[in-house]
């Protein structure tokens, strides 16, 4: 399922390495319309540099069932709206 225009404060933004060194991402996000937090682990590390600490942003997610539960996915960052 497509999420779209979701407005979220992306409130920490964290690097780490899986045991065979390779790094991924933890994504902490405050959906600001509801008010739930989220947190997302992407291994693409190119999102690093486009998102930055209690800045607010408007993107599109994919929400998909897997075998272990739901995921959530960043499928586009539309725009940056600002720091608050």
């Amino acid at each position: 399922m497509k999420l779209k225009s979701i407005d979220v404060l992306v409130t920490k933004v964290e690097v780490k390495e899986n045991k065979e060194g390779k790094g991924y991402l933890i994504i902490n996000l405050l959906d600001l319309a509801s008010g739930d937090n989220f947190q997302i682990i992407n291994k693409e590390l190119e999102l690093l540099g486009k998102l930055k600490s209690m800045t607010k942003f408007k993107m599109d997610f994919d929400l998909s069932s897997t075998k272990y539960g739901l995921k959530l996915e960043i499928a586009r960052i539309i725009s940056e709206e600002g720091i608050i």
